[in-house]
């Protein structure tokens, strides 16, 4: 929830907007402290690919473009309208996927993230 899409999309954002799936949508320090409650230590996390976060923005902004929503259709030029227009989408969306994590480094936040730690006597689990 502490990401840029979260902030620039509001309740546009596909995490969001794709209810039920997503149950809760932690910030870092959220999700952290889950982990921590759970017995994990040294925990990190890391934006997920920036193609990935540059989806959930096409999604966001164009949410006729996914899949799941073409599911059932016949298709028709309104289908391939949608699609290609979310393709268009994506060179924009990389831009601002990329603008999201700068300047990155060990604090970066993305509209998705990996999250991994290590449960006490060294056994690794992500």
């Amino acid at each position: 929830m502490d990401s840029g899409q979260a902030r620039w999309l509001g309740a546009r954002w596909s995490a969001i907007t794709e209810a039920p799936r997503h149950v809760a949508i932690p910030s870092v320090a959220g999700a952290k402290r889950l982990l921590e409650l759970a017995g994990f230590e040294a925990i990190r996390w890391a934006p997920s690919p920036l193609g990935e976060n540059a989806g959930h923005i096409v999604l966001s902004l164009l949410p006729a473009a996914a899949t799941p929503r073409s599911y059932g259709e016949t298709g028709g030029l309104a289908l391939l309208a949608r699609r290609a227009a979310g393709a268009f989408l994506m060179a924009p969306s990389l831009l601002l996927a990329g603008v999201e994590r700068w300047p990155g480094g060990a604090e970066a936040r993305a509209g998705t993230m990996f999250f991994c730690g290590r449960r006490p006597g060294g056994r690794h689990v992500s």
